[in-house]
C-alpha cells in the first residue's frame, strides 16, 4: 500500500517490467510512468503503451538521471 511508504510521490515513481499486460498495464492503471524491458525486441501488438522502452538495463540511467 502506498500509504505505508513515507514521502511517496507518484510523479517520482517509475515501474520497470517485462510484461506489457501486467507490469506496464498495471502502472498505467495507477497513472505511473513505465519502462518496458524488451531485450528481444518483441513487437508490441497491444493497445498498452509504455512511457519508455529499453533493450538493456543500463539504458535506465538515461531515463532516471
Amino acid at each position: 500500500m502506498t500509504a505505508d511508504i513515507q514521502s511517496y510521490e507518484p510523479a517520482q515513481t517509475i515501474v520497470i517490467g517485462d510484461s506489457l499486460t501486467s507490469d506496464i498495464k498495471g502502472a498505467a492503471g495507477f497513472g505511473l510512468d513505465s519502462v518496458w524491458f524488451n531485450p528481444t525486441h518483441q513487437p508490441n501488438q497491444t493497445a498498452i503503451k509504455p512511457t519508455y522502452e529499453i533493450d538493456q538495463l543500463e539504458k535506465l540511467e538515461n531515463i532516471v538521471a
